[in-house]
């Protein structure tokens, strides 16, 4: 098996996080997750621009941080890969999962390496996200927690990513297919 980039998306919520460590420990790969990665740049950033630490919302972050806090993981995922890692990537990748041309791109920059990209997109339903934002009370999530409604329908919650990408399902109504059991049939039918 080639060396592999995996990216992990899925909103906020969704237990993405915990798939991808699953996945990187599965892989004997490197981790990088988003917010462990850039958390305090991203705070320092935002408040140089006025806006509270908590701020994911706003066209300032959208504009003027978020680009640095993605191209950063990316560069070390690139980093990684030149060193012979397999690496697992965990971000929401919003904007990007609806992206081919940027989907494209990753695949080139990895092809460089000799590597290849696997996609996994991490899936809930509206009641496990709210529930597990609610429960790990992040400040980041302050703004979702506050405007819910308001943040459901501006994300379009449930529309998987364009590229093609296996799914992790961690739905309230698919309680009965654990996700350590979808972890590792994904994995398996990487070869891994």
């Amino acid at each position: 098996m080639n060396q592999i980039l995996v990216v992990v998306i899925g909103l906020a919520g969704t237990g993405k996080s915990e798939v991808g460590k699953r996945l990187a420990k599965l892989l004997s790969a490197a981790y990088l997750d988003k917010d462990t990665l850039s958390r305090g740049f991203v705070e320092d950033l935002l408040g140089a621009h006025g806006c509270p630490a908590y701020d994911r919302e706003s066209e300032t972050y959208l504009v003027k941080v978020r680009p640095h806090e993605y191209r950063q993981m990316m560069l070390a995922a690139m980093e990684n890969l030149e060193c012979g890692q397999n690496v697992v990537v965990c971000a929401p990748f919003i904007a990007e999962s609806q992206d081919t041309e940027w989907f494209e791109a990753l695949e080139d920059d990895v092809d460089v390496h000799g590597a290849e990209v696997r996609v996994v997109w991490v899936r809930s339903d509206e009641e496990a996200m709210q529930r597990y934002i609610s429960d790990r009370n992040a400040e980041r999530d302050r703004w979702k927690r506050l405007h819910w409604d308001r943040y459901l329908s501006g994300v379009q919650w449930d529309r998987p990513p364009v590229w093609p990408h296996d799914l992790i399902d961690n739905s309230v109504a698919n309680a009965d297919r654990a996700p350590v059991a979808q972890i590792r049939e994904v994995a398996s039918s990487w070869g891994f």
